[in-house]
């Protein structure tokens, strides 16, 4: 299909601003949720019913019951404490709720036990599972958005967690694009599961004007990418590794988890070769223990070509960034097989001079927090440790 079905889309937003505290976006997120006029679109991966996550509900259902449009989406894995209930007391508030492929069991309460024995329907079930809805975005009146790394929790937040409270990236930005966004929500949200499901035809005729707009499902677009359909996912990861092959000067990466495809690691070996700045900053406390095994043995690959590693010590690094000579991206993707073949991601690329500063600030800031890694010291790690990482490379499919 071609990529010009809509003509040109704008070359950069009209306002950009980026976050490296959970604390302040969210104040910033709330405060604009609070004066919304007629729409909220918010979907986002983990949403916990902590006393900070009812402290949202509660201002989206404030938001409702003044009129503006509420459509609130969960995962289904994300967040596994939601259910059918609770979407029933969310729309008796007028809150929109629907989650994105619960498992079975939720969604079929008792009837799920006697469904154990079809192997098929269990295989497709589990299939579907394995395809999640990993975006964290809010769209806000159809012209602002709120999106990046951050899930709804307290962990997030040092008004909470302290010290501990994770370390996420996101970023505020408005223009025309943010349609784009819109159109990805409404796809996944005819696909998710709630209490007022009906047949698709019925669904549809509540969407907004820009779901019927399939330029969406097709367009390159310059400033949001996208991985809702086959083509925009090769697209756009094709689009990766060339900038990575042709970066002169610097790439550096943030990523929760490392786990990149081979292709991506021979590029960023080259990039080494040819004298460009690398620099790969992952997390040594993580909530997932295997990855960090399985990414040690892939950073020892590069840390051999001259790969600058660095592992970041206070906290959970959870930020998702990669900036490449001038171009810059905040989002939802790991660098991981789940965020290249399997889930639903969203990156946004940044270009104003000062959120290029101020990712560099902050990759630098992380840094200094942060032991850089050796060939030699990583040798000396526990043996156990790398026998236990070469044994999970072989199921990095999944990871």
């Amino acid at each position: 299909m071609p990529s010009n079905l809509s003509g040109p889309l704008p070359r950069a937003w009209e306002k950009e601003e980026v976050f490296a505290s959970s604390d302040e976006f969210f104040a910033g997120l709330m405060a604009e949720i609070k004066r919304a006029k007629q729409s909220i679109y918010f979907e986002v991966y983990l949403f916990e019913l902590d006393p900070f996550g009812k402290k949202i509900l509660k201002a989206l259902e404030e938001v409702a019951e003044r009129g503006v449009q509420v459509k609130l989406m969960v995962d289904g894995v994300g967040s596994p404490a939601w259910n059918l209930p609770l979407l029933k007391e969310l729309e008796q508030v007028k809150v929109n709720a629907r989650i994105y492929k619960p498992y079975p069991w939720v969604r079929l309460g008792f009837r799920f036990f006697p469904k154990l024995f079809n192997v098929w329907k269990m295989g497709r079930w589990f299939r579907k599972l394995n395809r999640r809805n990993h975006r964290k975005v809010c769209v806000i009146d159809n012209k602002l958005a709120w999106l990046g790394s951050m899930n709804v929790c307290e962990n997030l937040l040092r008004f909470y967690a302290g010290e501990r409270a994770w370390r996420d990236t996101g970023v505020r930005v408005e223009g025309e694009s943010v349609q784009a966004l819109i159109f990805a929500f409404e796809r996944a949200w005819i696909r998710a599961w709630g209490g007022k499901m009906r047949s698709f035809r019925l669904q549809e005729s509540n969407l907004s004007p820009t779901f019927r707009q399939i330029r969406y499902f097709w367009k390159i677009n310059p400033l949001v990418r996208l991985n809702l359909s086959f083509y925009l996912r090769n697209f756009y990861y094709q689009d990766l590794l060339n900038r990575l092959h042709s970066a002169t000067q610097r790439i550096w990466i943030t990523s929760a988890y490392f786990i990149p495809s081979g292709a991506i690691l021979r590029a960023l070996r080259a990039a080494a070769w040819a004298g460009v700045d690398v620099r790969i900053l992952v997390s040594r406390k993580m909530d997932v223990r295997m990855v960090r095994w399985l990414t040690s043995i892939l950073l020892y690959e590069l840390l051999r070509a001259g790969v600058k590693v660095f592992e970041y010590e206070p906290r959970v690094l959870h930020a998702k960034t990669i900036l490449i000579d001038y171009w810059a991206t905040i989002g939802s993707s790991n660098l991981n097989h789940r965020s290249l073949i399997h889930d639903l991601e969203v990156d946004v690329v940044v270009q104003k001079p000062a959120s290029l500063a101020d990712l560099e600030k902050y990759f630098l800031r992380d840094e200094a927090n942060a032991e850089e890694m050796n060939s030699k010291g990583w040798k000396q790690r526990f043996w156990l440790q790398r026998i236990l990482g070469r044994i999970f490379f072989f199921f990095r499919y999944w990871l």
